[in-house]
C-alpha cells in the first residue's frame, strides 16, 4: 500500500492523496488511467484522466477537478503552496503516515489531511479530516477497481471482490455518510473489446459544516470462507485480529478528549496491542486515573512494554517537546537513537519519567 502527498514535478496527474492498495496478489484499489489508450488521442484524457475524479483522492464539492498543481518542490524562495507529508511513523506493530493535502484545494476548505495507519501485519486504516472554511461544503473519498461489478457497496462496510480474495472496506466514521457506486466513462481504446464492461469507483461522502468533519475506513482482505478478523466495537472502532494477536482502535471525532477500553486521550487515533499503545495526533494518555504519556506538544507515538524497557517509537514536529512516559522503576538509562540521554527526571509518586525530545522522527528506548 502506498500513497501520495508532496510537491509536484513534470508530467503527471492530480492526484494529491491517492493511495493503490494490492494483497494476496490481487489489485484491490488501482487508478482510473491504465495505460492502455493513447494519451492525446482521447478528449477523456486531459478532461477525466488526469484529474482528482480519476485518482483514489478527496473531492470537495463534488468538482471532478478539485485540485491544481501547487508550486514545485524547491523553486524559488517563498514558494511553498503543494501538499506535504507532516509526519512519518514506524514502529514494530504500527506505522503511521500524515500527509497535508488542503493547500492544492483552490482554498475550499480551511484543512484537509490524510493519515494512513498500517495495524501491522494486515489491514490499513485511513482517516482522513476535512476543515471547511466559512462556507459548508461536502467532501467525497474514491476508491477505485478496475470493473464496476466487483464493487459491493453497503452502509457499514463494502467489498471488493477479485477472483481470489475480497477488500472489506469498513465504513467507521462519519456516522452520518452517503455510499454509492459510480459509473466511469469508456475511454476510446475500451471500444475495441466487446461486449463493453462497465469501469467504476465507490465513493464515501459527507457534508462538513461549521467544524471538522472526520472519516475512518479499515481496510483489510479476506479470502472466500474466512470469517471476519474485525469486530466493530461501537461506530468509531473495533478489534482486529492479525498474527496472532488482537490490535483494538479507536477514532477520536469529537475533537477533545475521549474515553475507550479504559483509556483517555486527546489523541485522533488511539491503538492497543500486547499492553502496548499508539496515540496519532495527541498530547496525552492515561488509563485508570494513571497518566501514562503526556507531551508539550502534540506527537504521534507507539510506546511498547519490553522485559526491563520502554520503547517509544515518535514522531515531533519540528520544535522539541517534554514529554513524560510510564515505567515500572527509574531508568538506569535513556537511549535515543542508541545515542545516551544525560537529562532524565523520575517522579516515584507517579511512575513518571520526564525528558525533552528534539523534533522529528526518533526512537527512544528507556531501561531499567
Amino acid at each position: 500500500m502506498c500513497f501520495r502527498s508532496g510537491p509536484f514535478y513534470n508530467h503527471q496527474h492530480l492526484d494529491q492523496g491517492s493511495f493503490f492498495l494490492a494483497d494476496r496478489g490481487e489489485k484491490f484499489i488501482e487508478e482510473r488511467y491504465d495505460g492502455d489508450h493513447h494519451y492525446y488521442d482521447d478528449p477523456l484524457y486531459q478532461s477525466h484522466a488526469i484529474q482528482s475524479i480519476s485518482h483514489n483522492t478527496i473531492l470537495i464539492d463534488g468538482n471532478p477537478q478539485s485540485q491544481d498543481v501547487g508550486d514545485p518542490k524547491d523553486f524559488a524562495a517563498g514558494m511553498s503552496r503543494h501538499a506535504s507529508f507532516e509526519s512519518l511513523f514506524d514502529s514494530t506493530w504500527i506505522a503511521a503516515a500524515s500527509g497535508r493535502l488542503d493547500p492544492v484545494y483552490n482554498g475550499k476548505v480551511e484543512g484537509l489531511f490524510r493519515h494512513v495507519i498500517y495495524l501491522k501485519p494486515s489491514a490499513v486504516l485511513i482517516v482522513d479530516t476535512v476543515t471547511p472554511g466559512d462556507s459548508a461544503v461536502s467532501a467525497d473519498l474514491l476508491f477505485h477497481t478496475k470493473w464496476k461489478d466487483q464493487i459491493e457497496a453497503g452502509e457499514e462496510r463494502s467489498l471488493i471482490v477479485k477472483d481470489s480474495a475480497s477488500l472489506t472496506i469498513e465504513h467507521l466514521l462519519p456516522e452520518k455518510r452517503h455510499i454509492v457506486v459510480n459509473d466511469e466513462p469508456h475511454f476510446l481504446s475500451q471500444f475495441d473489446d466487446r461486449p463493453l464492461r462497465r469501469r467504476g469507483y465507490l465513493s464515501v461522502s459527507a457534508k462538513a459544516s461549521g467544524q471538522t468533519v472526520v472519516f475512518a475506513n479499515l481496510l483489510y482482505s479476506t479470502v472466500s470462507g474466512d470469517e471476519s478478523p474485525f469486530a466493530r466495537r461501537g461506530g468509531n472502532g473495533g478489534e482486529f485480529k492479525g498474527g496472532g494477536t488482537t490490535l483494538g482502535f479507536h477514532v477520536n471525532s469529537s475533537g477533545e478528549k475521549a474515553e475507550w477500553n479504559g483509556f483517555e486521550s486527546d489523541a485522533l487515533v488511539l491503538a492497543e496491542k500486547d499492553g502496548g499503545f499508539f496515540i496519532l495526533n495527541g498530547t496525552s494518555v492515561s488509563r485508570e486515573g494513571n497518566v501514562l504519556l503526556s507531551s508539550s506538544t502534540s506527537l504521534d507515538a507507539a510506546v511498547t512494554v519490553e522485559e526491563g524497557a520502554v520503547m517509544v517509537n515518535y514522531h515531533l514536529g519540528d520544535a522539541e517537546s517534554s514529554l513524560s512516559i510510564r515505567c515500572q522503576e527509574e531508568p538506569e538509562e535513556a537511549l535515543l537513537d542508541g545515542a545516551v540521554l544525560d537529562r532524565v527526571s523520575y517522579s516515584g509518586d507517579d511512575s513518571l519519567a520526564t525528558l525533552v525530545l528534539p523534533g522529528g522522527g526518533h526512537c527512544l528506548e528507556l531501561r531499567y
